[in-house]
């Protein structure tokens, strides 16, 4: 807590002229724009998740009935079923992971652009901290390849249970 970090601050040797606590940063107009700023980029970031898990559902759908064919086709021409998920599993991944590279750069960008226009004190300007979110990139990175993993089991399952009579009947 501040009370404690000042209790500790009162207990060094060479005091400080000045203590700054988070709270008080937090009044200062210009980080207060810089947190509003970042809490809306959360937001946006939430919405285009959802939005891509939107759109690759759709695909899904989408890949699932053009490629009916062509996958019951390859199913039943002797490819093997672990071929076929690992080939869907691969398209998923290249997907996903264009998607992640592109708005991961951004965000980066961002954050390293806005991060030195920073400063807390004004008479002492310390040169800002900026540390990219590793752990957040490697949980992403993990999700990633889980829903390239589950999305291409499924499309494969969907495409195996297809009865290719009627999908020759369908497609005519």
């Amino acid at each position: 807590t501040d009370e404690e970090a000042l209790s500790a601050v009162s207990e060094l040797e060479a005091f400080p002229l000045g203590t700054l606590t988070a709270r008080e940063v937090k009044d200062v107009p210009f980080i207060a724009a810089a947190i509003d700023t970042f809490a809306m980029l959360n937001v946006l970031g939430l919405t285009a998740a959802l939005l891509v898990i939107g759109v690759l559902v759709v695909y899904l759908q989408a890949r699932q009935r053009s490629r009916t064919v062509s996958n019951v086709l390859s199913l039943r021409m002797g490819m093997r079923d672990r071929q076929a998920v690992r080939a869907l599993v691969m398209e998923l991944t290249a997907m996903l992971l264009a998607a992640f590279v592109l708005g991961a750069s951004c965000g980066l960008v961002a954050g390293g652009l806005v991060a030195p226009l920073l400063n807390p004190l004004q008479t002492i300007p310390p040169s800002p901290l900026f540390a990219a979110p590793v752990g957040a990139v490697a949980w992403t990175v993990v999700g990633l390849a889980l829903v390239a993993v589950v999305g291409g089991w499924l499309v494969h399952r969907r495409a195996a249970a297809v009865d290719l009579g009627e999908v020759l009947r369908l497609a005519e």
